[in-house]
């Protein structure tokens, strides 16, 4: 899923660029294509959304409905980014393995 809503954000981002083409520079023919914006840009926007993910948990009464787990947050909208849980901390010690989750530990 994070893929798509990276493919999404790309897409939204692309602009039209266009060249002119004739002589002495008359713009007798015109091409035109989508072009990717810098990625700086990209990476900005994907952060923002990010940062402003809504957490949700399935609702009680009809489990195909999902609610805001913190009722003191604002209710997602179909742009925001919407996630079920915490995603671990790859820096912090398990007791359970005895390892921490960094790269490292992972091969």
């Amino acid at each position: 899923m994070d893929v798509i809503c990276d493919v999404q954000a790309v897409r939204k981002q692309m602009k039209l660029q266009c060249k002119c083409h004739g002589v002495s520079g008359a713009c007798n023919m015109r091409t035109c294509w989508l072009a990717i914006q810098e990625f700086r840009l990209v990476a900005t926007s994907l952060r923002r959304r990010y940062d402003g993910a809504t957490r949700v948990q399935v609702a009680q009464q009809d489990a195909r409905r999902l609610v805001v787990a913190n009722h003191n947050h604002k209710n997602a909208t179909r742009s925001d980014l919407i996630y079920l849980e915490e995603s671990p901390d790859f820096c912090n010690f398990d007791l359970r393995t005895g390892q921490s989750l960094d790269r490292l530990s992972m091969r």
